[in-house]
Protein backbone atom coordinates (compact mmCIF):
# COMPACT_ATOMS: atom_id res chain seq x y z
CA UNK A 1 0.00 0.00 0.00
CA UNK A 2 1.14 3.56 -0.67
CA UNK A 3 1.83 5.85 2.27
CA UNK A 4 -0.79 8.55 2.47
CA UNK A 5 0.40 12.11 2.87
CA UNK A 6 -1.56 15.16 3.89
CA UNK A 7 -1.21 18.84 3.22
CA UNK A 8 -2.65 21.52 5.47
CA UNK A 9 -1.93 25.08 6.57
CA UNK A 10 0.06 26.27 9.57
CA UNK A 11 -1.47 29.61 10.54
CA UNK A 12 0.15 32.46 12.45
CA UNK A 13 -1.16 33.03 15.98
CA UNK A 14 -1.55 36.69 15.06
CA UNK A 15 -4.33 35.90 12.60
CA UNK A 16 -7.82 36.65 14.04
CA UNK A 17 -9.44 33.48 15.41
CA UNK A 18 -12.34 33.54 12.91
CA UNK A 19 -9.96 33.72 9.95
CA UNK A 20 -7.54 31.22 11.52
CA UNK A 21 -10.36 28.70 11.95
CA UNK A 22 -11.32 29.04 8.28
CA UNK A 23 -7.72 28.58 7.13
CA UNK A 24 -7.10 25.57 9.37
CA UNK A 25 -10.09 23.74 7.91
CA UNK A 26 -8.19 23.28 4.63
CA UNK A 27 -6.77 19.78 4.25
CA UNK A 28 -6.00 17.46 1.33
CA UNK A 29 -4.41 14.03 0.96
CA UNK A 30 -2.06 12.79 -1.76
CA UNK A 31 0.58 10.19 -2.54
CA UNK A 32 3.87 10.38 -4.41
CA UNK A 33 2.50 8.64 -7.51
CA UNK A 34 0.22 11.64 -8.14
CA UNK A 35 3.16 14.02 -7.77
CA UNK A 36 5.31 11.90 -10.09
CA UNK A 37 2.55 11.97 -12.70
CA UNK A 38 2.43 15.75 -12.40
CA UNK A 39 6.16 15.91 -13.12
CA UNK A 40 5.77 13.76 -16.22
CA UNK A 41 3.03 16.16 -17.32
CA UNK A 42 5.40 19.13 -16.99
CA UNK A 43 4.58 20.43 -13.51
CA UNK A 44 7.47 22.01 -11.57
CA UNK A 45 6.16 24.19 -8.77
CA UNK A 46 3.48 22.10 -7.07
CA UNK A 47 5.79 19.02 -7.00
CA UNK A 48 8.61 21.16 -5.56
CA UNK A 49 6.34 22.49 -2.83
CA UNK A 50 5.16 19.00 -1.89
CA UNK A 51 8.48 17.15 -2.07
CA UNK A 52 10.40 19.76 -0.10
CA UNK A 53 7.44 20.25 2.23
CA UNK A 54 8.12 16.68 3.34
CA UNK A 55 11.92 16.74 3.16
CA UNK A 56 14.38 19.15 1.56
CA UNK A 57 17.21 17.92 -0.63
CA UNK A 58 19.45 17.90 2.44
CA UNK A 59 17.03 15.79 4.46
CA UNK A 60 17.76 12.10 5.05
CA UNK A 61 14.36 11.00 3.67
CA UNK A 62 14.59 12.98 0.43
CA UNK A 63 16.75 10.38 -1.32
CA UNK A 64 14.49 7.47 -0.36
CA UNK A 65 11.36 9.33 -1.47
CA UNK A 66 12.94 10.19 -4.81
CA UNK A 67 14.13 6.63 -5.37
CA UNK A 68 10.66 5.32 -4.53
CA UNK A 69 8.93 7.61 -7.03
CA UNK A 70 11.60 6.97 -9.65
CA UNK A 71 11.06 3.22 -9.42
CA UNK A 72 7.29 3.45 -9.13
CA UNK A 73 6.67 5.25 -12.40
CA UNK A 74 10.08 5.11 -14.13
CA UNK A 75 10.70 8.77 -13.40
CA UNK A 76 14.29 9.70 -14.33
CA UNK A 77 16.33 11.08 -11.45
CA UNK A 78 16.97 14.16 -13.59
CA UNK A 79 13.42 15.21 -12.69
CA UNK A 80 14.58 15.61 -9.11
CA UNK A 81 17.51 17.73 -10.21
CA UNK A 82 14.80 20.01 -11.63
CA UNK A 83 13.12 20.05 -8.21
CA UNK A 84 16.37 21.25 -6.61
CA UNK A 85 16.78 23.95 -9.26
CA UNK A 86 13.18 25.08 -8.79
CA UNK A 87 13.69 25.23 -5.02
CA UNK A 88 16.77 27.43 -5.46
CA UNK A 89 14.88 29.67 -7.88
CA UNK A 90 11.89 30.09 -5.55
CA UNK A 91 14.12 30.91 -2.57
CA UNK A 92 14.87 34.21 -4.30
CA UNK A 93 11.17 35.00 -4.73
CA UNK A 94 9.59 34.03 -1.40
CA UNK A 95 10.84 33.65 2.16
CA UNK A 96 10.55 29.96 3.02
CA UNK A 97 11.00 28.66 6.56
CA UNK A 98 12.98 25.51 7.30
CA UNK A 99 11.40 23.27 9.89
CA UNK A 100 13.96 21.12 11.71
CA UNK A 101 12.77 17.69 12.76
CA UNK A 102 14.78 15.14 14.75
CA UNK A 103 16.52 13.69 11.71
CA UNK A 104 15.59 15.88 8.77
CA UNK A 105 14.52 19.29 7.55
CA UNK A 106 11.39 20.28 5.67
CA UNK A 107 10.32 23.48 3.96
CA UNK A 108 7.33 25.54 5.06
CA UNK A 109 6.16 27.50 2.03
CA UNK A 110 4.49 30.86 2.75
CA UNK A 111 1.16 31.99 1.36
CA UNK A 112 3.05 34.42 -0.90
CA UNK A 113 4.01 31.47 -3.11
CA UNK A 114 0.45 31.70 -4.44
CA UNK A 115 1.15 35.20 -5.80
CA UNK A 116 3.49 33.78 -8.45
CA UNK A 117 1.90 33.41 -11.88
CA UNK A 118 3.78 30.18 -12.60
CA UNK A 119 2.26 28.60 -9.47
CA UNK A 120 -1.21 29.93 -10.30
CA UNK A 121 -0.92 28.45 -13.81
CA UNK A 122 -0.27 24.97 -12.39
CA UNK A 123 -3.13 25.29 -9.90
CA UNK A 124 -5.44 26.34 -12.72
CA UNK A 125 -4.28 23.35 -14.81
CA UNK A 126 -5.09 20.97 -11.95
CA UNK A 127 -8.56 22.40 -11.41
CA UNK A 128 -9.58 22.41 -15.08
CA UNK A 129 -7.96 19.28 -16.57
CA UNK A 130 -7.41 15.60 -15.82
CA UNK A 131 -3.92 14.29 -15.11
CA UNK A 132 -4.53 11.09 -17.08
CA UNK A 133 -6.82 10.08 -19.94
CA UNK A 134 -8.36 6.62 -20.24
CA UNK A 135 -8.08 6.95 -24.02
CA UNK A 136 -4.36 7.72 -24.08
CA UNK A 137 -2.21 4.57 -24.37
CA UNK A 138 0.80 6.17 -22.65
CA UNK A 139 -1.40 7.28 -19.76
CA UNK A 140 -2.79 3.74 -19.46
CA UNK A 141 0.76 2.29 -19.39
CA UNK A 142 1.66 4.78 -16.67
CA UNK A 143 -1.43 3.80 -14.64
CA UNK A 144 -0.50 0.12 -15.02
CA UNK A 145 2.99 0.82 -13.60
CA UNK A 146 1.60 2.26 -10.38
CA UNK A 147 -1.18 -0.33 -10.11
CA UNK A 148 0.80 -2.73 -7.82
CA UNK A 149 1.14 -0.07 -5.13
CA UNK A 150 -2.34 1.37 -5.51
CA UNK A 151 -5.36 1.07 -3.25
CA UNK A 152 -7.14 -1.27 -5.69
CA UNK A 153 -7.45 -4.84 -4.41
CA UNK A 154 -10.66 -6.14 -6.03
CA UNK A 155 -9.57 -9.37 -7.73
CA UNK A 156 -12.83 -9.57 -9.68
CA UNK A 157 -11.81 -6.61 -11.83
CA UNK A 158 -10.02 -7.15 -15.13
CA UNK A 159 -6.65 -5.48 -15.77
CA UNK A 160 -8.30 -2.82 -17.95
CA UNK A 161 -10.89 -2.13 -15.25
CA UNK A 162 -8.15 -1.78 -12.64
CA UNK A 163 -6.24 0.62 -14.90
CA UNK A 164 -9.44 2.65 -15.34
CA UNK A 165 -9.80 2.77 -11.54
CA UNK A 166 -6.20 3.95 -11.10
CA UNK A 167 -6.78 6.72 -13.64
CA UNK A 168 -9.99 7.77 -11.89
CA UNK A 169 -8.24 7.85 -8.49
CA UNK A 170 -5.22 9.82 -9.76
CA UNK A 171 -7.48 12.32 -11.53
CA UNK A 172 -9.56 12.68 -8.37
CA UNK A 173 -6.47 13.31 -6.23
CA UNK A 174 -5.12 15.78 -8.80
CA UNK A 175 -8.43 17.67 -8.74
CA UNK A 176 -8.45 17.66 -4.93
CA UNK A 177 -4.94 19.12 -4.84
CA UNK A 178 -5.99 21.75 -7.36
CA UNK A 179 -9.07 22.55 -5.29
CA UNK A 180 -6.98 22.84 -2.13
CA UNK A 181 -4.54 25.33 -3.67
CA UNK A 182 -7.37 27.19 -5.40
CA UNK A 183 -9.19 27.62 -2.07
CA UNK A 184 -5.92 28.63 -0.38
CA UNK A 185 -5.40 31.26 -3.08
CA UNK A 186 -8.94 32.53 -2.59
CA UNK A 187 -8.37 32.87 1.17
CA UNK A 188 -4.95 34.48 0.63
CA UNK A 189 -6.60 37.04 -1.66
CA UNK A 190 -9.45 37.65 0.77
CA UNK A 191 -7.18 37.94 3.82
CA UNK A 192 -3.88 39.33 2.46
CA UNK A 193 -2.55 40.07 5.97
CA UNK A 194 -3.17 36.54 7.24
CA UNK A 195 0.13 34.67 7.38
CA UNK A 196 0.08 30.93 6.74
CA UNK A 197 2.44 28.23 5.50
CA UNK A 198 1.90 24.95 3.65
CA UNK A 199 2.68 21.91 5.81
CA UNK A 200 3.17 18.30 4.60
CA UNK A 201 2.99 15.28 6.89
CA UNK A 202 2.43 11.52 6.64
CA UNK A 203 -0.06 9.33 8.49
Amino acid sequence: MMTEFRLNLLVSDRVPSRVRKELKQLLVRFDWSTIGIMQLKGFKYVPTLLYTGWSTASGFSAGSVRLLVSRMISLPLSYFEEIDKTLDSLRHKVDIRIKKEERWESALWPSEILDLKEVQDEVNWLTTRDLLSKKDLEDRRLAEKILPGSWISDEKLSLDEKIDKVIEIENKWGKELGGFFSKALELHTRYPDAKFWFHVYSL
